[in-house]
C-alpha cells in the first residue's frame, strides 16, 4: 500500500488470482476487501451473502460455517477465521447481538493456530461491535482480552496504544473517569514516542479533551481540543477527525453558557461529515447537537426537528443506547412545553432501555436527573427522591471531577428540606457549593461566561441561605450569601494584580503580539471601508475576518493564564467570614447592609463590628416592582420624556416630586425599615441586588417618615454616608490593592471631545474637510448594518441597543458643559497637579496611555454608552477625529478598560448612566465601573441615570472643592456636594444629585 502525504491511496492486490491496483481518493472509498479464496470456498461464501440479504439469516449462518470448514481444509490458518469474522460483521446488524457473538467466538476457537495477533484483532473487532450497540462491560472484557493477546507476541507499541485507546473510551462510558485517564494517558505516551504529531495523537488528546470536558475542566478540555485540532489541520483538515474536534470545541461552548457559538462549531463539523458519510454515527451526533444548541436557544420547534431526524435514524440502526439518548432529548422539549407526562414516558423508555443495556455513565446519570425533575415537578416527592438518590450515586462513581454532580447533590437537598430533613439537606447543599466553585475555577472562557455559568448556580446557593435562616444561622448564610457574590470579579481583581504574562511561554506571547497586528489591519480595514463606497457583502466579509481574529484572541488570553502558576492560585479566591468582615472592613461608626432577593424570600443582613442580624424581607417581585418605578421617576426628566405612569393618571394631579417621595418612602420602609434601630448615624455600607442595584440609597427617606410628610421628608444622606459595593469580599481585595505609593500628580480630565467632522472647532481651525465623513453624528450608518466586532461599528451597535439612534443614525452632541466642569475641577486643584486634556486632545490613545496612572484621580467627562444587552459593547466615547479632521478610533470598550493598568485612587466617570451594566444574578452589574475597578481603581464614581450637563458641572465642582481643598475622603465629598446641591432651590430635586454614587474602598 501506498499513501501519498495528503490522502490518495494506491492499493495493490489480487482478484481472482490476478493482479488488480485500486486509488483511492481522500472522500469516502466505498470499497471493501476480502482475503483470495479458493473456488468452493467462495461460492459458499458468496451464497451465504445472497441468503444473508435475503433475511434467511439461519441458512446464511449455515453456510458460512460450511464455508470455513472448507477453507480450513484448504491448509490456511487464517481463511477460516476470517470467513466467521465477516459473517459476525453482518450479524452485528442485527437488533439482537446472540448470532454475532456466537460466531465472533468461533472465529477466534479456529484462529487458535493462526498465532495471538490473529486472535488480538478478532477480539478487537468483536469488542468495537459490542461498543456500537452500547454494551460497554462486553466490550471492555474483550479489549482487555486483546491486549493480553496482543503482549503474548513481540510488543507493538502502536497496536497496544490503540488498545489502550479503546479501553480508555469504554471506560469512559462506564462513568470510570480516573481509570479512563489512565488508559488515555498510557496510549498517548506511546504514540508521540513511536508517532510524534500523527492523527493517533491527536486522537489521544481529544479523549482527553472528551474526558475533561465531562470532569467540567473547560479549560483544560479546550487546550487539548486545541493541541489535536492543529494536528489534524496540518494532515487532514477535511477528514472526520477534524470534524470531530470541531464538535468536542462546539461542546465546550455549549456547556460554558454560548449556546450560539456552540452551534456554529457543530455546523463547521456536520459540513465535514456529511461530505464523508451522510447517515453515519458522526453525523447523527452533529445534527443532535444543533438540537441541543436549538433548545438551548429557546427554539423548540426546530430543535424538535433535529431530534426526530436523528431517532429515526438511531432506531433503524439498531444502537437502542442512541436511541435513550433522542428519547431524553425529547423529554426535554416536552418538559419545557410543560406536557410532563409525555416527558415521563420518554424518559421511562430511555431509562428501561439503559437499564437493560447495563448502562452507568453520563447518559444514565442524565436520565435519572430529568426523570426526578419530571416526577417532583408532579408532586411525587418520594419517587423524585429515589431517582435523585440514584443519580447522586452514579455521579459519585463517575469520579469525585465530574461536573454533574453539584446538580444532583443540591435537587436531593431541596428535596430533603421538603421532608423536613434540614441537617441531612445542609450537609448536600455544603457538598454541592465545593462542587460548583470547583467546576467554576476549571470553567475558563470570558469574564460573561464565567458570570453565566453562576448566575445558573445561584438557585443552590438561595436555596441553601433560605435553609441556614430556617435553622437560624445567619452569620453561616452570610457566608454562603459572600461566596455566591461577585466571585467572576473577585478572581479578575487576583488575577489583575500578578503579571501573569512573567511565565507564558514565548511562543503564546508571539501569537499575541502577531493577533493585535492582525486585528489592527482588519480594523483599519473596516474604517476604510465604512469611510468610503461598500457593498453589504464586503462588509460582512470583513465583519466575520474580525470576528474570528477576535475569537482567537480570547482563546489564546484565556490560554495565557491557565499557563501561569501564578493564575493557578487564583482560580478559587476566598470569600471573607462573618467575622472577618467585621474585624477587616467596618468601624464603629460603619455597619454593612447585605442584600439578598429571592423569589420566595428575600434578606437582609445588618452587620456592625459587634453583631450580626437577619431580617426577612417581601420578596424579590415587590420590591423590584417599586424600585423599577422609583428609577424611573428619578431618570425620567433626565431622559428626555415624561413618566407618565399608569399611577398618575389614577391620582390626578399628584406631582411627580410627590409621587418620587411617595414611591421612595415605600421603598425606604421595604428595604431599610427592618434594620433603622441599627442605623444611628453611622456610615452604610450596601451590597444590594437586583433592581436595587439601580437604586440610589442616599436618596431614600427615613424608613419611619409619616405618610404625611414624605414629600419633607429628608433623604438619608443628611445623616448618612452611603456607598455600595459588589460584595464584602470584593472591598477587602481593593484595600489590599491600595496599599500603594500614591501617584505624584493629582488630577488628569479628558472632557470635551470632538465627536464629528461638523464640529465648529473643525471649521475655526480653518480646516476644509471634504468628501464622505466618517461621523457617528451623520454619518450613512444604517442600523441594519450594526452587527459587527470593529470599534465604529461596536459603538453605533450600543448606541442601536441603548436606543441612541432615531431613524438608524447615531447623533452624539456636544458637551460644551464638560469644558466648564474640567475648568472648575482645576480651580481646586494646586497649580502644576492638574492636567486637562480637551478637544482633540481629549483622545482614546491617551485614555489608554500610562501617563494617567500617573494622577491621583482620573476624571472622564464624556459620552458614555451602556449597553444592558451586550456588557462588552459598553464604553466611553472620546475624540473621532483628529486635528485635521481624519476619523480616528475614539470608542474606548469595555475590553479595553480591562487591559488598563490604572492604579489610580479614584474614577470618575462623569458621563450618563455609568453605573449601570448587565445584572446577572449573583454577580452584579457587568459595567464601567467593574471594568476600573479591574484595572486597578481603588473607587469609582459613576453616574445610576443621565443628569443635566449644567447640574452634572456644578456637581462636580463642588465635589471636587471638598476633595482638594478641603481633603475630605471622596465618600465624605460626596456627602458633602449633595446635601450643598440639595439646599439650592435650583437643585433640590434628587434627579439632579443623587445619580452619583461612590463603589469601592470608603477609607
Amino acid at each position: 500500500m501506498e499513501q501519498a502525504p495528503r490522502g490518495r491511496v494506491r492499493l495493490h492486490g489480487l482478484r481472482d488470482a490476478k493482479q488488480k491496483t485500486w486509488i483511492l481518493g481522500e472522500d469516502h472509498w466505498g470499497i471493501t476487501l476480502r482475503p483470495a479464496m479458493p473456488v468452493p470456498v467462495l461460492q459458499l461464501y458468496r451464497k451465504g451473502e445472497l441468503l444473508a440479504k435475503a433475511g434467511k439469516i439461519s441458512e446464511a449462518a449455515g453456510t458460512w460455517r460450511e464455508a470455513a470448514d472448507q477453507a480450513a481444509i484448504s491448509g490456511s490458518s487464517t481463511l477460516a477465521p476470517w470467513i466467521l469474522f465477516h459473517a459476525a460483521q453482518t450479524f452485528a446488524k442485527l437488533p439482537k447481538r446472540d448470532w454475532m457473538d456466537d460466531f465472533y467466538r468461533e472465529a477466534i476457537q479456529r484462529a487458535a493456530g493462526a498465532g495471538p495477533a490473529v486472535s488480538s484483532e478478532l477480539l478487537i473487532a468483536w469488542a468495537e461491535a459490542l461498543q456500537r450497540r452500547g454494551q460497554f462491560k462486553a466490550a471492555q472484557l474483550h479489549y482487555q482480552e486483546s491486549l493480553n493477546e496482543s503482549r503474548k507476541t513481540e510488543p507493538l507499541a502502536l497496536k497496544t496504544a490503540f488498545i489502550l485507546n479503546r479501553l480508555g473510551n469504554v471506560s469512559a462510558s462506564l462513568g470510570d473517569l480516573a481509570g479512563a485517564e489512565k488508559y488515555y494517558l498510557e496510549s498517548l505516551a506511546l504514540r508521540r514516542k513511536e508517532a510524534p504529531a500523527s492523527l493517533a495523537v491527536a486522537g489521544c488528546l481529544s479523549n482527553l479533551g472528551l474526558l475533561e470536558w465531562q470532569r467540567g475542566d473547560l479549560i483544560q478540555a479546550e487546550e487539548y481540543d486545541s493541541a489535536a485540532l492543529k494536528i489534524v489541520r496540518s494532515i487532514a483538515p477535511l477528514g472526520s477527525m477534524a470534524a470531530a474536534l470541531l464538535n468536542s470545541l462546539g461542546m465546550v461552548s455549549f456547556r460554558r453558557g454560548d449556546a450560539p457559538g456552540a452551534e456554529r462549531y457543530y455546523r463547521q463539523a456536520l459540513r465535514i461529515q456529511e461530505r464523508l458519510n451522510v447517515d453515519g454515527p458522526d453525523t447523527l451526533t452533529y445534527l443532535n447537537n444543533i438540537g441541543q444548541a436549538a433548545l438551548k436557544q429557546g427554539d423548540l420547534s426546530r430543535a424538535r426537528i433535529y431530534f426526530l431526524r436523528v431517532l429515526g435514524i438511531r432506531q433503524k440502526s439498531g444502537n437502542l443506547v442512541a436511541v435513550a439518548g433522542s428519547f431524553n432529548d425529547l423529554a426535554s422539549i416536552a418538559r419545557q412545553q410543560g406536557r410532563l407526562l409525555k416527558s415521563e414516558e420518554y424518559l421511562r423508555r430511555a431509562l428501561a432501555i439503559e437499564k437493560q443495556n447495563e448502562q452507568s455513565g453520563i447518559s444514565y446519570w442524565l436520565t435519572l436527573q430529568d426523570l426526578a425533575t419530571t416526577v417532583y415537578e408532579q408532586g411525587h416527592l418520594d419517587e423524585a427522591e429515589q431517582y435523585y438518590r440514584d443519580a447522586v450515586e452514579v455521579a459519585r462513581n463517575m469520579g469525585p471531577e465530574f461536573s454533574g454532580r453539584a446538580g444532583s447533590l443540591a435537587d436531593l437537598a431541596s428535596i430533603l428540606v421538603l421532608k423536613q430533613q434540614p441537617e441531612a439537606a445542609a450537609q448536600l447543599f455544603e457538598e454541592a457549593l465545593e462542587n460548583i466553585e470547583r467546576d467554576a475555577a476549571h470553567l475558563g472562557g470570558t469574564e460573561t461566561v464565567r458570570s453565566r455559568f453562576r448566575s445558573d448556580q445561584a438557585v443552590y446557593y438561595q436555596n441553601y441561605i433560605d435553609l441556614l435562616i430556617a435553622q437560624g444561622k445567619a452569620e453561616q448564610a452570610l457566608q454562603v450569601l459572600e461566596r455566591s457574590r461577585s466571585r467572576t470579579l473577585l478572581e479578575m481583581l487576583a488575577e489583575s494584580h500578578v503579571n501573569i504574562r512573567n511565565s507564558a511561554a514565548p511562543q503564546l506571547l508571539e501569537r499575541e503580539h502577531l493577533l493585535h497586528k492582525e486585528l489592527d489591519a482588519r480594523v483599519h480595514r473596516q474604517l476604510q471601508m465604512l469611510s468610503s463606497g461598500h457593498t453589504e457583502a464586503q462588509l460582512a466579509s470583513i465583519n466575520r475576518e474580525v470576528a474570528e481574529i477576535l475569537s482567537q484572541y480570547q482563546q489564546l488570553e484565556a490560554e495565557i493564564r491557565v499557563s501561569s502558576p501564578a493564575y493557578a492560585a487564583l482560580t478559587r479566591p476566598r470569600s471573607l467570614s462573618t467575622g472577618e468582615i467585621q474585624e477587616q472592613l467596618l468601624d464603629a461608626d460603619t455597619i454593612l447592609l447585605e442584600y439578598s432577593l429571592g423569589n420566595k424570600h428575600s434578606y437582609v443582613w445588618a452587620v456592625t463590628q459587634t453583631s450580626v442580624e437577619c431580617h426577612e424581607l417581601p420578596s424579590r417581585r415587590e420590591i423590584e416592582n417599586i424600585a423599577r418605578q422609583l428609577y424611573q421617576l428619578l431618570a425620567a426628566r433626565n431622559q428626555g420624556f415624561k413618566a407618565e405612569t399608569s399611577s398618575r393618571r389614577q391620582t390626578g394631579p399628584e406631582t411627580d416630586e410627590a409621587r418620587m417621595a411617595g414611591t421612595a418612602a415605600k421603598l425606604s420602609r421595604m428595604v431599610f425599615g427592618p434594620v433603622r434601630g441599627r442605623l444611628n448615624r453611622k456610615r452604610i455600607l450596601i451590597v444590594s441586588d437586583g433592581a436595587l442595584q439601580y437604586i440610589p440609597f442616599a436618596a431614600l427617606p427615613s424608613p419611619e417618615v409619616e405618610h404625611e410628610a414624605e414629600l419633607q421628608a429628608l433623604p438619608m444622606v443628611t445623616e448618612h454616608e452611603v456607598i455600595t459595593l459588589p460584595s464584602a469580599s470584593v472591598l477587602a481585595v481593593l484595600r489590599k490593592a491600595g496599599q500603594r505609593n500614591p501617584p505624584a500628580r493629582e488630577v488628569a480630565i479628558l472632557a470635551d471631545p470632538v465627536f464629528d467632522r461638523n464640529d465648529t472647532r473643525i471649521k475655526a481651525m480653518g480646516l476644509n474637510v471634504r468628501g464622505k465623513a466618517l461621523s457617528v453624528s451623520t454619518g450613512p450608518f444604517p442600523s441594519g448594518q450594526v452587527s459587527g466586532a470593529n470599534t465604529v461599528e461596536r459603538l453605533l451597535r450600543s448606541a442601536v441597543d441603548t436606543g441612541l439612534i432615531p431613524g438608524g443614525r447615531l447623533h452624539l452632541p456636544r458637551l460644551l458643559f464638560t469644558r466648564r466642569e474640567a475648568e472648575a475641577i482645576l480651580r481646586s486643584v494646586p497649580a502644576g497637579e492638574g492636567m486637562a486634556a480637551l478637544d482633540f486632545n481629549a483622545t482614546r490613545t491617551l485614555a489608554t496611555s500610562p501617563e494617567l496612572a500617573e494622577y491621583r484621580i482620573v476624571h472622564f467627562a464624556t459620552h458614555g454608552l451602556l449597553n444592558s444587552r451586550h456588557p462588552e459593547l459598553s464604553g466611553l466615547v472620546f475624540s473621532m477625529v483628529d486635528k485635521k479632521g481624519k476619523a480616528q478610533n475614539g470608542f474606548l470598550q469595555l475590553e479595553d478598560i480591562y487591559n488598563l493598568n490604572l492604579p489610580v485612587e479614584l474614577v470618575v466617570l462623569s458621563a450618563c448612566e455609568t453605573g449601570l451594566g448587565k445584572e446577572i444574578h449573583g454577580e452584579g452589574l457587568i459595567g464601567l465601573t467593574r471594568g476600573f475597578m479591574y484595572a486597578g481603581a481603588s473607587r469609582v464614581l459613576a453616574s445610576l441615570w443621565k443628569v443635566d450637563d449644567v447640574a452634572t458641572a456644578e456637581f462636580m465642582g463642588r465635589f471636587y472643592k471638598a476633595l482638594e481643598t478641603e481633603k475630605m475622603a471622596p465618600a465624605a465629598a460626596l456627602r458633602k456636594t449633595q446635601l450643598e446641591m440639595r439646599e439650592q432651590k435650583r437643585w433640590r430635586s434628587p434627579r439632579y444629585w443623587a445619580a452619583f454614587q461612590i463603589q469601592g474602598e470608603w477609607k
